[in-house]
């Protein structure tokens, strides 16, 4: 089993939140300094040190066979009014390729659980309780790809769980930088 060096996750994070559109577009931080200014408010602000960052992160995550994650999810709904409702869940990742992937979601908003075997997709909800199968492809990239059309549904973090994440996120990113290292 693979396991996600500090470092790279929070790399993972400042991307991820990068990323984020609607809510967190209307409220941009100031852009540190070397970053580059953006010539119009639609061209993204992306630091070279932060996109080779992501890059390297995407080669990593993207060349494992298997892994597992958790995550601490925080988020932000924002009202018709401007107010903002904050939300958090835990999310527990397992992931082996080609065709193996299960997910546990639990939080303020509710609880899920989705599999995935090669063949099929199901996901639980065990407040209601519901479930529903549905036939996939062989390969988790082609079932990732599949879901949001036909089904509007995508796991939490899903763009992570690509064979190259960099590919699948690089061009939603707003804008990015790089804080430096932590633990």
């Amino acid at each position: 089993m693979m396991r996600i060096n500090p470092v790279i996750a929070c790399s993972v994070v400042i991307v991820a939140l990068a990323s984020a559109g609607g809510a967190m577009a209307q409220n941009r931080p100031a852009i540190p300094a070397g970053a580059a200014a953006a010539t119009n408010a639609s061209t993204p602000v992306i630091a070279e040190r932060a996109d080779q960052l992501f890059k390297e992160v995407g080669a990593y995550i993207g060349s494992a066979q298997q892994f597992t994650f958790h995550a601490d999810v925080t988020f932000d709904h924002v009202l018709p009014s401007g107010q903002k409702l904050q939300f958090s869940a835990a999310e527990d990742v397992v992931l082996q390729r080609p065709g193996r992937l299960y997910i546990e979601w639990n939080g303020d908003l509710g609880a899920r659980q989705f599999w995935y075997d090669g063949k099929t997709i199901t996901l639980y909800d065990p407040a209601t309780p519901f479930y529903a199968s549905a036939a996939a492809p062989p390969k988790i990239d082609s079932m990732l790809d599949q879901l949001v059309p036909k089904l509007d549904f995508a796991p939490p973090l899903a763009d992570f769980l690509y064979s190259d994440p960099y590919k699948s996120v690089r061009g939603n990113i707003q804008y990015g930088f790089d804080l430096g290292q932590n633990t």
